[in-house]
């Protein structure tokens, strides 16, 4: 299962689509306030920042339950569209360094953010309150007010003010 919603890549690199996607996790609520102060990511280069910040899309929309990216550095470099002598400069601060911003999970399968993930713990939860919710509802027997409700009044019912001239009866000759 894939972490968030539809992620297409300008650059022809599409993430693979998924149906059973939710809208709730279709973006990445990050607050610039929360993003600006983080000391991890003050302490990048704008070059690494954007890296960062491509790789945060990246684990966001990649199919996987835990928000991650593979920790290979084949595929890490062409996702980034760099070459691989760049890629290995690249995570040099952000993955390997004793601050980085991104970390590789214990078994070293796959490199994660800890920012990111707590995003994705709270939209997940969000999203399944919602899709409760929407059940719930749908289950939910309407009453007879809502019933009444939702019958179309007829042109003869409603409010002068609101009739058109389709209303009105035709005129006679």
């Amino acid at each position: 299962m894939r972490c968030g919603g539809d992620a297409g890549r300008s650059s022809g690199r599409a993430v693979s689509r998924e149906a059973d996607h939710t809208a709730d996790l279709a973006y990445i609520p990050i607050f610039p306030e929360k993003w600006l102060a983080d000391p991890k990511v003050r302490q990048l280069t704008l070059e690494e920042r954007g890296a960062y910040h491509e790789l945060m899309a990246g684990m966001w929309t990649y199919e996987t339950d835990v928000c991650a990216l593979p920790n290979d550095d084949r595929f890490l470099a062409r996702f980034l569209g760099v070459s691989a002598r760049r890629w290995k400069s690249l995570r040099a601060s952000l993955i390997s360094g004793p601050s980085s911003p991104i970390r590789t999970t214990e078994d070293g399968i796959w490199i994660v953010s800890e920012f990111l993930q707590a995003l994705h713990a709270k939209a997940k939860d969000k999203s399944a309150k919602s899709a409760a919710a929407v059940g719930s509802r749908r289950d939910r027997q309407p009453t007879s007010v809502e019933r009444t409700k939702s019958v179309r009044r007829t042109a003869e019912e409603r409010p002068k003010s609101v009739r058109t001239t389709n209303d009105l009866p035709p005129k006679e000759a």
